[in-house]
């Protein structure tokens, strides 16, 4: 099916917006603007220095913030130059003609495809972006750089935020990251948030096949397809140590 017809110059030239070749601009148009006020204006880098780089977490965070930053530029001038397309403002080129297809059709530009995501709607990625950005922002706000709690799915590299708490409690502690082994644990009372010196709390956690039983305090089988699970803790634990405690061998 023929998705579009016409280009920026049409509705330029044209002056009508009711004009059958330039009405896909209109609702394009009506649905830019939309989008462009979902979103922030912009995310604050961090600032570095000779003390916070020597931290693991916060050069994570750094490279976080600044994909985000940028990717955030990309989007907001995307979405500008698009708008000023279908105002006729714009004269429309090939990237701004792809840009407009696939926007009309709600998926997701591929320039905008930095980082893994579920398949939604363009309009659904804005929304989930607009949510990880304010994260960042709120994040970077902090001394700790989360530790005490964030949205573990919302970051856009989860899998660097765990080898950067892993590398921060082996410096802070002086171990090697050989020593270290993750214990995962559920639903964390406020009190042991508080004494929390090894851990990471994590938010928006969902588990397949599963769910958390909050009175047993145990996770069993459900025939639920995934549920979510309360905030848990990452604590990176010394293996020696840990065996020492428990009585037994470290497994």
């Amino acid at each position: 099916m023929k998705v579009l017809q016409g280009t920026g110059d049409d509705l330029a030239d044209s002056g009508d917006l009711k004009d059958s070749k330039s009405f896909w601009l209109v609702k394009l148009l009506t649905k830019t603007q939309s989008l462009i006020q979902t979103l922030p204006t912009q995310l604050q880098l961090l600032h570095r220095t000779s003390q916070s780089i020597t931290n693991p977490l916060f050069r994570f965070l750094e490279r976080e913030v600044t994909v985000a930053s940028q990717l955030l530029d990309t989007v907001r001038n995307d979405l500008l130059q698009l708008k000023e397309m279908c105002k006729g403002e714009r004269k429309s080129t090939n990237v701004l003609k792809q840009l407009a297809q696939e926007l009309h059709a709600d998926l997701i530009p591929k320039k905008w495809r930095r980082f893994n995501i579920a398949n939604i709607t363009a309009t659904e990625w804005l929304e989930d972006f607009k949510k990880r950005i304010e994260q960042l922002a709120k994040v970077s706000s902090t001394t700790d750089y989360g530790k005490r709690g964030l949205w573990f799915g919302g970051l856009l590299f989860p899998e660097a935020f765990m080898t950067a708490t892993r590398q921060s409690i082996a410096q802070d502690n002086k171990w090697s990251l050989e020593e270290l082994e993750l214990k995962f644990e559920v639903d964390p009372s406020d009190e042991a948030i508080k004494t929390n010196d090894l851990g990471f709390i994590v938010e928006g956690l969902s588990i397949e096949g599963a769910s958390y039983a909050r009175d047993e305090q145990r996770i069993k089988l459900s025939e639920a397809l995934s549920s979510f699970l309360p905030r848990a803790n990452l604590k990176w634990v010394n293996k020696a140590k840990a065996a020492q405690e428990e009585g037994g061998e470290s497994i």
